[in-house]
């Protein structure tokens, strides 16, 4: 329980400082690695099997790539009924901290923190699909309000990839590629 609440103010006061910081300084990027380091020191004393929740298999790569464009429709579909219409991030100044922490280290310690720490506590107490619901809405809790239904679709993708594949390297990888686009189209319009 006392790591919960560790993991739960860290990530709180790091969103909070983030905040006023803005992602565009190394703040964030030292923030997330902290915080992966006390998740994977968590996930070690639990006895966490750390290799198979890291393994990398380049069938179940190739295969979750295909979960994009189905991320996508379903992101076009909400956007039908839940349109986003405030311009919810300042536009991105481009530097190595903020490329890094937005298209690399953010993507891996959020899928760490979330589909495995989270997501492994959830899986038992509850069932896959409520685990599933649980961590994504706790994952679109911590972005801000005006993107919660997208940021919530998101997250099942990614949850279920972890679930499908028993590796976060599938959803690690969607992440880092749904950022990438997020921060290219961010900087282009």
């Amino acid at each position: 329980m006392m790591q919960i609440l560790v993991v739960m103010g860290l990530l709180f006061l790091g969103s909070s400082i983030g905040y006023y910081t803005g992602p565009d300084d190394w703040f964030a990027l030292v923030w997330y690695l902290l915080l992966l380091l006390v998740i994977m020191l968590f996930l070690k004393s639990n006895g966490s099997d750390l290799k198979s929740t890291f393994a990398i298999r380049p069938g179940y790569l190739l295969r979750s790539l295909l979960y994009v464009p189905l991320m996508y429709g379903a992101l076009f579909l909400l956007n039908l009924f839940f349109p986003q219409t405030e311009y919810v991030f300042e536009p991105a100044t481009i530097n190595l901290p903020t490329v890094l922490t937005l298209t690399i280290i953010g993507p891996l310690v959020e899928e760490v923190t979330f589909r495995v720490y989270f997501q492994d506590i959830f899986k038992r107490r509850f069932g896959i699909n409520a685990t599933i619901i649980l961590s994504s809405l706790f994952f679109a809790f911590l972005h801000p309000l005006s993107v919660f239904p997208h940021v919530f679709v998101i997250a099942v993708f990614l949850s279920s990839l972890r679930e499908v594949y028993g590796s976060i390297t599938p959803s690690v990888l969607v992440h880092c590629l749904n950022n990438t686009v997020a921060l290219m189209f961010n900087v282009l319009t």
